[in-house]
């Protein structure tokens, strides 16, 4: 599936006052259904990665809480991922000491999103500084036999690797290479 970010091209977001770090919006289901969306970015850094805040979203329940593996069929997968990101730009514009990380929850998640990332890169390193992570959760998602020689102990650090347009577009490799992202404000 192809997604084309467009930040003129968004949901309506409200933001409740005094609480930036959370929005919500409704998108229209393929059913013709609008669902509401929460976006929310923790606030309190990731436990492994300085001055990284979290960005989840999805649908919610009755207690407010994002329900983030449930699947819905968005009318337009461009315009919500468009929304989520341009939401996470503005909140970088309150805070531009930090970064905004996405998690891929799964594997076929994180593959999505570099994808997504890889196809708007260009519209995207315009308005971020964008880096991959190999996160340490692989080894849940994989199990015990990623132990087996030969182990890459790099898969389980967390580094990162900026995200720069050439280096993406040539280099294969990088497509299975992240599961976590972050963005920040481009500092000049």
């Amino acid at each position: 599936m192809f997604v084309k970010l467009d930040f003129d091209r968004v949901y309506q977001v409200d933001v409740e006052k005094g609480n930036e770090g959370e929005g919500f919006f409704y998108t229209v289901l393929r059913s013709g259904r609008k669902k509401r969306i929460k976006v929310q970015i923790n606030d309190r850094p990731h436990e492994l990665l300085d001055n990284v805040y979290n960005l989840a979203f999805g649908p919610v329940d009755r207690k407010e809480r994002i329900k983030d593996m449930e699947s819905l069929k968005h009318a337009d997968y461009s315009m919500v991922f468009s929304t989520i990101l341009n939401f996470a730009g503005w909140y970088l514009m309150q805070h531009p000491d930090r970064s905004v990380g996405l998690d891929g929850s799964t594997n076929s998640r994180a593959y999505y999103y570099f994808r997504m990332i890889k196809q708007n890169c260009d519209y995207l390193s315009k308005r971020f500084d964008m880096y991959g992570i190999k996160y340490y959760v692989r080894i849940k998602r994989k199990g015990t036999g990623l132990y087996e020689a030969p182990f890459d102990f790099r898969d389980i650090q967390s580094s990162a690797y900026k995200l720069l347009i050439d280096e993406i577009e040539k280099n294969r490799e990088l497509e299975t290479m992240f599961n976590y992202f972050t963005f920040e404000k481009i500092h000049k």
